[in-house]
């Protein structure tokens, strides 16, 4: 179950030198945040990699549909995180080439 939660604010926001969507893909498409006061580490945070078929909450601004509008709100989605065979065997199936290796399902 989830808690209220609580709100830091964003000093500085660092994003990879190689990150351009329209030269090079989704490559570097990650940004660092430097919150203006330390987050205090609970057990809702985790610092490992989920294991296949584990519900995850992926966060972030974006396109919400093909061809949408990009979202100036802050969205969250649950998905479940897929064994490297199954994403592999999807990216081949859709000839979408081989899945960088710095991307999980």
């Amino acid at each position: 179950e989830r808690g209220e939660g609580s709100e830091y604010l964003v000093d500085q926001v660092v994003v990879p030198e190689i990150f351009n969507l329209e030269q090079n893909g989704f490559l570097g498409d990650i940004a660092l945040l430097e919150l203006s006061k330390s987050v205090n580490k609970t057990e809702a945070i985790i610092s490992k990699e989920p294991i296949d078929e584990s519900i995850l909450t992926a966060v972030g601004w974006g396109y919400t549909s093909e061809n949408g509008v990009l979202s100036t709100w802050l969205q969250h989605t649950l998905l479940t995180k897929l064994s490297d065979e199954v994403c592999d065997q999807f990216h081949t199936t859709k000839n979408l080439g081989q899945r960088p290796v710095d991307h999980f399902c």
